[in-house]
């Protein structure tokens, strides 16, 4: 310093001692080294001291040459700029900064700064000083904390601190946001406000012994949220130890598993489902298996007595029952197959007439009375209407009464003395149907089961009275295809009522369309009817039938020989076409005849049985559809609209 204690720039130490670089060192090392830093309010250093130029890289001569902004971050150099000026502005005599340096190697390097501005004898700023304090480490360290913490606050799973009482001293956001409670809400709390109950007490014994014996406790529970919802957790529990080893906390990392849970519990009700399914598939194979056989056997069987030479014309009646009989069981069988996978491909469509629902319910109490009567049981059986035989509706008539009779024929398959009540109402566009019975009685917990497919209330029943256990199963499907749901309930030893509603297009006392009834013993007038038809059996049966009724029967066994003979006969009044054919299919051969005679009627007949076959047929010209086995009275009718 000069005389009058003030310092001296570098260029003033210049004018004293002359420009001896030996001189000027010597004086800045042993006069300056201690002293704080200092520099101009441009920023060029007046003086540095050894710590700084430890702290920044450069040596104090290095220094000497650089202004303070040059070995400042270039990020910072604007803010110090501007609180330097803001300093010198509001005439403050000493701040403090944080800012970042940059090393001589290139590394930041932060600092803590306290300055003070020096000022001259008329009050005008002259210079600072600053003492530079390097607080790298204590960023580096503050940076990882507010990692930490982010981490904590924004991580997946719920993060949860207590002291050695157990008394929450910190949750994080995704606890607030799982269980429903804010942080101020479960502060100083013990963690049992979650409480489900679920756990017993001897589970949080266990809990805290493990803990306290400083190990690590990892498990499940079932918690309650703030609303009151349980939900499930994993959690992994352990002590925080302090530089002494010393447990000062504890620490719970959780995450909610709720949908894990209820995947794990869906895969297996899945998997007993499947293993279920396949169970009942392979008692239902048996089953029809047997089913099948049985009408089969009968079928064989009275066939093989009729060839021979000592059968009386009583005995071929009472044969001939049989094999008919047991030719409707095995045909009853095949379509409850049909049926159940058309129902559960979506196949089955819905056709609707308008029919006198009275006549349809009197025809299952026919059809049944003399059921009971062939099976000798002592039962009686009562419709109860509450619309006559004036009413129509229009619905599919063909599924409603099979719904119907399969419900009677379960009645009166597990009835074996008193009654049978059946009837049906219509309100509101519905049709209401119940079928109610005296007998054995279903298990409470078996009600709903016995509408899945394969599934019969017992295994043994089966065995006992026979059935595929597709009844209802295809009931139930009937009736939801119909608008409508079907219901049981029912009590062992005294009975079970089946109930069921399906959606109609209204009802009238008049029907909506022309009703026309067929005489089965109907005779023509040896008009020619062309039967196209491969199998030898097939022709056989429909050529008895149609002689029988006064009708010329020609035969074709391929489609071009079809083809030819109505090129060549005009005299052909109808044709029954089979669709599977050995040249080419009855599609192609309808669409040629239709070519040459396009009001000639054509009648399909064919063994393919699923729903969108009479559409196929009808699309390729057909008038109309018999499917096989061809009922006679099914084709009463068709001879009687196509035949004048």
């Amino acid at each position: 310093t000069t005389n009058s204690n003030r310092l001296l720039s570098l260029s003033e130490l210049y004018e004293h001692f002359g420009e001896s670089p030996k001189l000027l060192t010597e004086i800045r090392y042993k006069t300056i080294r201690g002293l704080p830093n200092a520099y101009d309010l441009k920023g060029n250093f007046i003086q540095t001291n050894s710590k700084f130029s430890e702290i920044i890289g450069y040596s104090l001569f290095e220094l000497t040459t650089k202004t303070v902004y040059e070995i400042t971050h270039s990020e910072d150099i604007d803010i110090t700029k501007s609180f330097y000026s803001d300093f010198i502005g509001k005439g403050n005599e000493r701040a403090e900064l944080e800012k970042r340096y940059v090393h001589k190697n290139g590394n930041i390097v932060w600092v803590f700064m306290s300055i003070s501005l020096i000022t001259k004898q008329d009050n005008s700023s002259d210079f600072f000083v600053a003492h530079i304090q390097d607080i790298t480490q204590k960023k580096a360290d503050e940076e990882l904390i507010r990692k930490l913490s982010k981490s904590v606050e924004q991580s997946p799973v719920m993060v949860v601190i207590s002291d050695l009482d157990g008394k929450l001293e910190y949750v994080n956001s995704k606890f607030e946001e799982i269980t429903g409670y804010a942080f101020a809400e479960v502060r100083t709390k013990n963690p049992r406000i979650l409480s489900s109950e679920y756990q017993d007490q001897a589970f949080y014994e266990k809990l805290w012994e493990t803990i306290e014996a400083g190990k690590i406790w990892t498990g499940e529970f079932v918690n309650k949220k703030k609303n009151g919802e349980e939900y499930w957790e994993s959690a992994s529990i352990s002590a925080i130890i302090d530089s002494h080893n010393k447990p000062t906390h504890y620490l719970a990392i959780k995450q909610d598993i709720t949908a894990q849970k209820l995947m794990e519990k869906a895969l297996i009700i899945a998997k007993e489902k499947a293993e279920e399914s396949d169970r009942l598939k392979s008692a239902f194979l048996a089953n029809v298996s047997h089913e099948i056989r049985t009408p089969m056997n009968g079928i064989l069987g009275f066939s093989e007595l009729l060839e021979e030479d000592n059968v009386s014309q009583n005995q071929q009646h009472e044969y001939i029952k049989v094999i008919r009989k047991s030719g409707h069981q095995l045909l009853g069988i095949v379509s409850d197959i049909l049926d159940i996978s058309k129902l559960e491909s979506g196949q089955l469509r819905i056709t609707n007439e308008v029919f006198s629902v009275y006549d349809l319910f009197h025809e299952s109490l026919l059809i049944f009375e003399d059921r009971i009567k062939k099976n000798s049981k002592s039962i009686t059986i009562e419709l109860k209407a509450s619309a006559d035989e004036t009413v129509f509706i229009k619905t599919d008539r063909l599924r409603l009464t099979q719904i119907l009779q399969n419900l009677l024929s379960n009645a009166e398959k597990f009835t074996e003395k008193g009654s049978i009540e059946f009837g049906y109402e219509i309100s509101n566009d519905h049709l209401h149907v119940f079928v109610s019975d005296t007998g054995k009685g279903i298990e409470y917990e078996n009600i709903e089961s016995i509408f899945d497919r394969f599934r019969q209330e017992d295994e043994a029943i089966s065995k006992a009275f026979g059935g595929t256990g597709l009844g209802l199963s295809i009931s139930k499907g009937l009736a939801k295809l119909l608008g409508g749901e079907i219901s049981a309930k029912s009590k062992i030893g005294v009975g079970s009522t089946f109930s069921f509603f399906i959606k109609i297009e209204g009802s009238t006392e008049t029907p909506l369309v022309n009703q026309a009834d067929n005489d089965n013993n109907m005779q023509f007038n040896g008009e020619i009817i062309l039967i196209v038809e491969d199998v030898k059996e097939n022709y056989d049966l429909l050529h008895e039938y149609l002689t029988s009724r006064n009708l010329t029967v020609i035969r074709a066994e391929k489609g071009i020989e079809g083809i030819e003979i109505c090129t060549i006969r005009k005299d052909i009044q109808l044709v029954l076409m089979d669709i599977k054919l050995p040249d080419i299919n009855g599609y192609d051969a309808t669409i040629a005849i239709k070519r040459i005679n396009a009001h000639l009627p054509i009648i399909a007949q064919t063994a393919y049985a699923m729903e969108n076959e009479k559409q196929k047929c009808l699309d390729a010209g057909c008038d109309d559809y018999l499917s096989k086995p061809i009922q006679f009275k099914k084709l009463n009718k068709v001879l009687a609209k196509y035949i004048n």
